[in-house]
């Protein structure tokens, strides 16, 4: 079985293939609907390279033993499978030069697979697999590189350091990052990185530990850590919620200010709760403190970042539901949209806000561009969408009807007060910062946006 899909890019051969050869490339090339781990990586991509990964579909695992052969630099690399699920696997990755800011990345696989006739069979399965991973790669590529070329070089020579790298958006933040050229490090409390080319340390906020050998150029911090708000709010529930917020931004700051480490940037994730569950106005960033339990969380989570006193500038990013088949709301949508038997959580009408995970790493970095934000932004797409279009949007992604709607009152039932200010969410929230600092949305609007993250562009 032969396989093959090009794109055009807006930079020369030269730059399409330095992009590849970072540490975080592989990481960004994911497909986000596919379970996909780097467990080892040695040599880059020239011939001898070694690659180790391991895929999941449902309850099986498979390892893939990959080897780098061909390698002409700016031009051409190419990777073979030396074990794994097919009977071979060869991948040629071309770089063809149009213009000395133009050119063409061309993938050409060739794949035979296991049992003979049998194995072929699957064919038309494998060919639509590829094409929505090689639909999902190609535009990010182009996404990222695009990016590049207008922003330039990584603006600091220093750490980008993370805290909560292992979840969903820091793991894609530190990939991209990594290919944009910045020097990333990230904190967990085991110190494992999640994948070979990522340094890491260990820190545990409960016990106020931080690494000692925490590098000391650390440039920006992005704190990301927090317990997941999903569940019921039991009282310890709630107090698990507000403690893993606040609690790691004073042990990681005292700990900096000790060490005399001075960052120029500290972004601080919070969210669109801060608004509460109100949905009779729009709401840009100078909007009024909500109620409820998930606007008192933010205000005391932004209120301790805020005065944090390491940091020359600080930022208090207010999320809304960040759209990755990789993780969060969306994976847990999947599969009932895929069966055909999703739809509207509660009001149909109810606006919920919301940005693809591509569009909050790119603004994270527009917010590391931009030395005049700082104070709380609103990180949301600005096209607006109700619970009733997402539902139409994510069904077109999927190819399935989705006009069954969950009532508000089971969900109240289950989940209490976390479904009324999550899962019930009633909000237009405006990125006014965002705007007026003339940040450019890659998918401002759910339908592409649902379609680029399932591969379906």
């Amino acid at each position: 079985m032969k396989f093959e899909r090009s794109i055009e890019l807006p930079v020369s051969a030269e730059t399409a293939f330095a992009w590849h050869e970072r540490p975080g490339a592989f990481i960004r090339l994911r497909p986000p609907w596919q379970q996909t781990h780097l467990l080892a990586h040695k040599g880059g991509i020239k011939r001898g390279a070694c690659v180790s990964i391991e895929t999941k579909l449902g309850p099986l695992e498979q390892r893939w033993e990959i080897e780098h052969g061909e390698f002409e630099q700016g031009r051409l690399f190419t990777d073979r499978l030396l074990e794994g699920p097919f009977k071979s696997w060869q991948h040629r990755h071309v770089f063809e030069p149009i213009s000395e800011k133009l050119s063409t990345l061309h993938d050409r696989l060739e794949i035979e697979a296991p049992l003979g006739a049998i194995g072929r069979l699957g064919e038309p399965f494998l060919r639509d697999l590829l094409s929505r991973v090689f639909a999902y790669r190609h535009r990010l590529t182009l996404e990222d590189l695009m990016r590049g070329q207008a922003w330039g070089k990584a603006i600091t020579n220093g750490t980008v350091l993370i805290a909560g790298i292992t979840g969903t958006i820091g793991q894609a933040l530190a990939g991209y990052l990594q290919t944009r050229g910045y020097r990333v490090a990230g904190l967990s409390r085991s110190g494992k990185s999640p994948w070979p080319g990522l340094d890491m340390y260990d820190w545990d906020p409960a016990e106020g530990r931080v690494a000692q050998d925490l590098p000391n150029d650390v440039a920006v911090v992005i704190n990301l850590a927090g317990e997941s708000i999903i569940g019921r709010w039991t009282t310890e529930k709630r107090r698990r919620i507000i403690e893993s917020r606040t609690r790691p931004i004073e042990v990681l700051s005292a700990f900096m200010k000790d060490r005399g480490i001075e960052p120029d940037l500290w972004i601080n994730a919070s969210g669109v709760g801060y608004y509460g569950p109100r949905g009779e106005s729009v709401f840009g960033e100078e909007s009024p403190l909500g109620s409820g339990f998930l606007a008192e969380v933010c205000r005391d989570w932004e209120a301790a970042a805020m005065t944090n006193d390491v940091a020359k500038r600080t930022i208090a990013g207010r999320f809304g539901v960040v759209m990755s088949a990789a993780g969060g709301a969306l994976k847990q949508m999947l599969p009932a949209f895929n069966v055909g038997a999703g739809g509207p959580l509660g009001n149909k009408a109810a606006y919920m806000p919301w940005i693809t995970l591509l569009d909050l790493v790119y603004a994270l970095e527009h917010c590391m561009q931009h030395p005049e934000i700082s104070g709380p932004v609103n990180f949301t797409a600005p096209g607006a969408v109700t619970q009733a279009g997402f539902a139409r949007a994510l069904g077109k992604a999927v190819k399935r009807p989705a006009f069954l709607p969950t009532p508000a009152a089971p969900l109240k039932l289950v989940f209490g007060d976390m479904a009324t200010e999550t899962l019930l969410i009633d909000q237009q929230v405006e990125p006014s910062v965002l705007k007026q600092t003339g940040f450019r949305w890659s998918f401002p609007e759910i339908e592409d946006a649902l379609k680029f993250e399932l591969g379906r562009l």
